[in-house]
Parts: structure tokens; sequence; C-alpha cells
């Protein structure tokens, strides 16, 4: 089976183990924690390695950084960026050819065959992108470790005299090395008609679409350490992270735990999609595990 991959160098927020249950108990997937040794405390039902076993690299010491960014939050946009080296150095060398990874403050739906309909497009890189030179990383699947070490390669490369973060070095990576990648789609592509031209294969092709980071910033807000203060749901996304000014009020959204999946609808078309994550920026994972509560949020 194809596994689901969670990285996370550090010691594991308090979050992250109603994340790991949740995924569990809705992705369909075998679950996998990427973890250091300094953890005294290992989520339950999942198989975990420790990164040390395997990876002895330290990226910082390769790349041109600004004292902000190997400030910022104990490191975490460096970490981000190398979650992808600790992920090429694990399959290599435990012969993984295919894997999904997830980032922990996200919420997986049922993904069972989803790798299926992906491998049938072919051996590539695939992630959403929400702007032409960003891509996004909260679910994303891996068919060919080489595509990966390119990816690693093409890192190191960009970043010997400028910081680019993970989302702008995924953007370029794909805007650079297309044939590479596979741009998977998101709510603008299921419901906006003018589309904003990533290039996202078709919905049809894999029955569902991903969230980038906007619906479940929009459904459960923002994290906290970033608003300094009480979090709020379902404030319009706008400036950047909007540019296309569609409208998220318009959407309903619907969860069935015993399905195991998230429809979202829009109101305006009257059509409707499974979602196969939600990116919970707030990081509300303890009130997300009380389906009642859940539920009571979604409405």
């Amino acid at each position: 089976m194809t596994p689901l991959i969670f990285v996370y160098d550090g010691i594991l927020p308090d979050y992250c183990f109603y994340s790991l249950d949740l995924a569990i108990k809705y992705s369909n997937k075998k679950i996998i924690l990427l973890a250091t040794k300094d953890n005294k405390k290992i989520p339950k039902n999942i198989d975990c390695y420790f990164i040390e076993d395997f990876y002895e690299e330290k990226l910082s010491k390769k790349i041109k950084l600004l004292n902000q960014h190997e400030k910022f939050w104990n490191g975490f946009w460096v970490k981000t960026i190398e979650r992808f080296f600790i992920l090429e150095s694990f399959c290599k060398k435990y012969n993984f050819n295919s894997f999904f990874h997830a980032e922990l403050d996200n919420l997986i739906f049922d993904i069972e065959s989803l790798d299926k309909k992906l491998d049938r497009i072919g051996r590539k890189f695939f992630f959403t992108k929400d702007r032409p030179h960003r891509g996004l990383a909260g679910l994303i699947y891996i068919n060919s470790t080489n595509i990966l070490t390119d990816f690693c390669n093409f890192v190191l490369e960009n970043l010997k005299e400028n910081f680019l973060n993970d989302m702008e070095l995924l953007g370029k990576f794909s805007n650079s090395h297309s044939e590479k990648c596979i741009i998977l789609p998101n709510e603008l592509d299921a419901f906006q008609t003018d589309k904003i031209l990533f290039n996202a294969i078709d919905i049809s092709t894999i029955d569902g679409i991903f969230d980038g980071a906007r619906i479940g910033t929009f459904l459960f807000g923002v994290d906290p350490r970033i608003s300094k203060g009480p979090v709020f749901n379902r404030i319009q996304p706008k400036g950047d992270d909007n540019k296309t000014n569609f409208n998220y009020n318009n959407l309903l959204f619907y969860f069935s735990s015993f399905k195991k999946e998230f429809i979202i609808k829009d109101k305006k078309t009257n059509k409707s999609f499974k979602i196969f994550n939600l990116h919970i920026h707030s990081k509300l994972f303890k009130k997300l595990s009380d389906e009642k509560k859940f539920i009571l949020i979604l409405n």
C-alpha cells in the first residue's frame, strides 16, 4: 500500500497527535511519521522512523540564509524545505518508490484509490498551486524518487545566492520543469469560470480537488501565532490570497464520517466535488477530533 508520510523535525506539537489520529481514521492509508529521537512521546498506531537513522545532512549549512529566515519560528522556513531532503533519504534507505506526503496541519480524507488514478497519468511530482509562482505541499503525491532528487538538486542550485521558501521553490520548479510536475485542481479550478491558467489536470481524472490553504483557513481560521488573538473563521480571503476575488461564502460544506469524505458545493453553479484535504492553518485538531464540534463549526 502506498503510504501517507508526515515529517516533523523537532519536538512534536500537541495538535499532531490529534491530526495523526484523524489521518488514521479517514485517509484509508498506512501512516508513517518521520520524527527526531528527542521525542519522548510517539503517536500510537503508526509506523515511526527516526530521522537520525537515515539523514545526517543539515540544509542550513548548504544554502544562503538571512538571519530572519534562520530564527523565524525556530527555523520554520528552512525545515519546510529540508523535509524534501528527509523524504528523499528515507525513500532511498527503505526502498519506497511512491508515497503521499502531508503537512501535519492538514486533515486528510479518503485517498485509498487516489494513487492509482494519479499513476495512470505518469511518474511525476503532483501538487496544487494558488498563484502562478507558488506551489503548495499540504498534500502531495510523488511516484518517482528520481524527480524528488531532481527537485532537491534544484533547491540547492536556487538557494546558492538568495532565499526562496518552499512554496516559491515548488512554483519555480513547476514552471521551469513542467514535464516533471502535474498541477492538481483546487476550488478555483472547480467553481470559477475564468480559469487561473495553472494548467491543472481535469477534476474528472481524479474525482476530487485539493485545498492549498484557503478553504481550511476560511472554515477554521488562521494560526493564532499569526493573528495574535482569538481565531475567527468565515473571513473572506482578500488581496494576494484571493486575486481572482472568488467568493468563499457561496460554498456549502458536507462531511460524512461514514464515507470518510468531505464535499464542497457551490451555491451559484450547483456543482459539487470531493476534497481530499483541508489545510487547518489554525491547528484546531483537538476540537475537530470531536465530530459534533466539527459539524457545528461547519454549520
